[in-house]
């Protein structure tokens, strides 16, 4: 499938390039290993840009640009692994601040948000944010008009350093399945949130567990309305998904060119190791996998942005990047053999990474089960 590039696009996809390369090499990224940090500077030369409101509509202080309308912007944040939660707090976030009860709130957050002067970040299902209406276990109960916040999400991007916590809890308690479910957005200075530093086997991130202790919540807070934050996710989950397809792929790109790049400078016995036909069959694989995940991942983009995506196409395109990635380090891995896991290289920050996106917003395993069951049902 053809997914042409706009101008703008091209312009925003070349200015993106530059930048994360620039700013984010493996001098920097090594820094931020060494000692993960939220680096302020760089978020705010993100807002500079327009990127942290590139989803946040126009009336927001935003760009109001559609998931197409970034794809090349992630794709590129993807190949840097930028350590930084721009999916997180400048995609998902900022969709569902958009849908904030208190609209004289949620405007003023956004506009916070787009212009770097705070962050958000999301908790939805618990347990690796696998898309499960069963591991949500966050309790919001009713006093009076607001609600009490109690329990915990265990693992959370960026938790310390947002300045707002977008999270889903059960405020039915009689409920296992997706009704009774609300989205509350919380500011992270309030009374009893604690957030406690979380090592990760992806060290190009930070993370943290989360926990509620009482904490209140008043009405406005509410994202949608009470109860039916099902109708919502159902919205934005595949929007959400489609924009991790996009930092997938380029960390697909990137491997790739590490791959090419190594095998042509690599010598054994006295010829470089791409001229072997095992390692020309193990680029050819990888290069078939990303562009059949690029593939599903364009159409995917076309029908988000045309206001479809609760079919089955997006979790296909998820499930295949998914897969996609973690095929690819893996091979990426194999390619350079032994030097791949040393901490001075850089193929086994992609690979941890690969690890972790294919446990957020659903496994290949549940998205498949999921398609599977749309199509026994007749539907798609």
């Amino acid at each position: 499938m053809r997914f042409d590039l706009t101008e703008e696009q091209k312009l925003l996809e070349k200015d993106a390039r530059n930048y994360c390369q620039g700013r984010f090499g493996r001098d920097a990224l090594r820094e931020f290993v060494s000692k993960p940090f939220f680096n302020k500077e760089r978020w705010l030369e993100m807002a500079n840009q327009g990127w942290l409101g590139a989803v946040v509509s126009e009336e927001h202080g935003g760009l109001g640009l559609g998931v197409g309308g970034i794809f090349p912007l992630l794709r590129e944040a993807g190949k840097a692994l930028v350590p930084l939660p721009l999916w997180e707090s400048g995609v998902v976030a900022s969709l569902l601040l958009g849908e904030q009860g208190d609209k004289d709130s949620g405007h003023r957050t956004l506009e916070a948000l787009a212009e770097g002067r705070a962050i958000a970040t999301v908790a939805l299902f618990e347990e690796a944010d696998i898309v499960e209406p069963t591991c949500v276990s966050l309790t919001a109960r009713r006093d009076g008009d607001s609600f009490v916040l109690s329990g915990q999400k265990p693992i959370v991007a960026f938790g310390a350093d947002a300045d707002w916590l977008i999270v889903l809890a059960r405020s039915d308690a009689g409920t296992t399945d997706l009704s009774g479910l609300t989205l509350f957005a919380v500011p992270a200075n309030t009374p009893g949130v604690r957030a406690t530093d979380l090592p990760m086997t992806d060290v190009t991130y930070r993370f943290a567990k989360v926990e509620f202790n009482e904490v209140p919540a008043a009405a406005g807070s509410v994202i949608g309305e009470v109860g039916n934050a099902a109708a919502l996710l159902q919205r934005v989950i595949p929007r959400a998904q489609v924009a991790l397809c996009a930092e997938m792929l380029g960390g697909c790109d990137k491997v790739l060119e590490m791959c090419v790049e190594y095998s042509k400078q690599r010598v054994q016995f006295g010829r470089p190791i791409g001229s072997f036909q095992a390692i020309k069959h193990r680029l050819a694989d990888m290069y078939l996998k990303v562009s059949a995940a690029q593939g599903l991942a364009y159409a995917a983009v076309k029908e988000v942005d045309n206001g479809g995506g609760a079919g089955s196409l997006v979790k296909v395109a998820k499930a295949m990047c998914n897969d996609a990635y973690r095929f690819i380090t893996h091979e990426g891995v194999q390619v350079h053999g032994g030097i791949a896991f040393t901490w001075e290289h850089d193929m086994h920050l992609y690979f941890k990474r690969a690890l972790r996106y294919r446990n957020t917003l659903g496994t290949s395993s549940r998205l498949m089960y999921e398609v599977g069951l749309a199509l026994a049902g007749g539907g798609l």
